[in-house]
């Protein structure tokens, strides 16, 4: 059977053991069960300050990652917002890792709308999931996988700017 652990920064009046990637891989190391893994959920991830694409690619490496979650927060709290409402870009560029490692499993929302119809919260992420996606097979992958190996932030930006905005931003060398 798997087993697997959300880590998650802090819930009311209590800090978590388990709070970021990079201490729950160790604690799992630790623990020493083969069937332990985690399961990412995007918004705890810009909660605990992490990026999420790059804890992303390391849960995978470790061959750890069970479950991915996706929502949205404002950082400061596990708002559970819907998909991109705060951090497009960001969330881009998870939805790009996980076409990276090859991510073929159920990608799950984690969302708690406090005062919005559940259902058109639920509606609204998914659409704005299958844009982002039909965004992103609008961008040429071997363009910015040269833009990040010359660590060109701004040539990278500008690939993605261009998808997003519909105007080429790229810049002079």
């Amino acid at each position: 059977m798997q087993y697997a652990i959300e880590y998650k920064l802090k819930e009311p009046r209590v800090h978590m053991i388990f709070s970021t990637a990079a201490r729950t891989l160790l604690g799992i190391d630790e623990i020493g069960a083969p069937n332990l893994g985690i399961v990412l959920d995007f918004g705890h991830s810009l909660f605990a300050k992490e990026t999420p694409a790059d804890v992303l690619q390391l849960i995978h490496r470790r061959g750890r990652l069970v479950s991915v979650e996706l929502n949205d927060n404002r950082l400061e709290w596990d708002d559970d917002l819907t998909v991109g409402s705060v951090h497009l870009i960001e969330s881009l560029e998870f939805l790009w890792a996980l076409r990276r490692i090859g991510w073929d499993r159920p990608v799950l929302l984690d969302q708690f709308p406090f005062r919005e119809d559940p259902v058109k919260a639920a509606d609204i992420s998914i659409r704005t999931l299958g844009a982002m996606e039909r965004l992103l097979d609008r961008v040429d992958p071997a363009a910015l996988e040269a833009a990040q190996g010359r660590q060109d932030a701004l040539a990278a930006q500008a690939i993605i700017l261009e998808q997003l905005l519909g105007f080429s931003a790229s810049v002079d060398a």
